[in-house]
């Protein structure tokens, strides 16, 4: 590429050669490319600011929420009186008491961690860059993003936890001996002049001796022990959200500027 530099004396011409003419092209595209990602960035973050300042100004609404379910599933009844109640009502079968208090209680946990999910990703977006020989202001962060990602690993347990009660019931419900029903279906077809074709269906019964007191009781004992297991669980996500939503107001102006308002945080500063 030729340039022309025109001076007081006369007009200098000189060449560039092509490497060098690339290489400010790929400067500037570095340059434009460098913009574009700040901007996607920037934007990014704003964005889960939004989500997270939703989160935080719903907070006392959620709660109000899961107190009120916990109170209407859960309230001060202890196990034993729970068992009883089970066995007096002949849940046998099937216990829809306590299949509600599981619905409710795993619908509980997936929603605070939907919320935890929320400002994980918010707190993560807001530390700032790390400074040379100084990052004075980020321990806030860290410690609120700490208590986020410890509180969701935990919940994430009890969630998983909760299913294994339909196991725990059927192997429960099969040591009792009740009769069991059975059914099996045959088609026999015949060629000749026409096809017939004939289906045959048979059903047996298993007859089985009575349940004893204690296998009964053991079934019984199982939707008591969950029981207790969802209440815990709903009682930890109580816990686990007010803790969280109260530290992170608390310590809301120090997250947003850990280092001050001119101290930059998250993508921002990064350019």
């Amino acid at each position: 590429m030729v340039v022309v530099v025109a001076n007081g004396r006369g007009s200098i011409r000189f060449e560039l050669s092509s490497s060098e003419s690339n290489s400010n092209k790929r400067s500037s595209s570095t340059g434009a490319a460098c913009c574009t990602s700040r901007g996607s960035f920037q934007s990014f973050q704003t964005r889960s600011k939004a989500e997270a300042t939703k989160v935080l100004s719903n907070a006392t609404s959620s709660i109000e929420a899961l107190d009120a379910t916990y109170i209407q599933h859960f309230g001060s009844t202890s196990i034993s009186a729970i068992q009883t109640d089970y066995s007096e009502k002949n849940y046998l079968t099937q216990n829809p008491a306590l299949l509600a208090a599981l619905a409710v209680t795993e619908d509980a946990l997936a929603a605070v961690l939907r919320d935890f999910c929320v400002l994980e990703q918010y707190l993560t977006l807001a530390i700032p860059k790390v400074e040379d020989g100084n990052n004075f202001g980020v321990t806030i962060q860290l410690q609120a993003l700490k208590q986020v990602q410890d509180a969701t690993e935990a919940l994430n347990k009890e969630l998983d936890a909760l299913p294994k009660y339909f196991t725990a019931r059927a192997d429960a419900m099969d040591k009792l001996g009740l009769p069991t029903k059975s059914s099996s279906e045959s088609t026999k077809v015949e060629t000749g002049d026409e096809t017939k074709t004939t289906t045959t269906k048979e059903e047996s019964t298993k007859a089985g001796g009575e349940p004893t007191y204690h296998r009964v009781q053991a079934v019984y004992a199982v939707d008591a022990q969950y029981y207790a297991s969802c209440q815990k669980a709903f009682r930890a996500a109580m816990t686990a959200y007010l803790a969280s939503i109260d530290f992170l107001l608390k310590n809301q102006s120090k997250i947003e500027a850990p280092k001050g308002n001119d101290g930059g945080t998250g993508f921002a500063s990064m350019y």
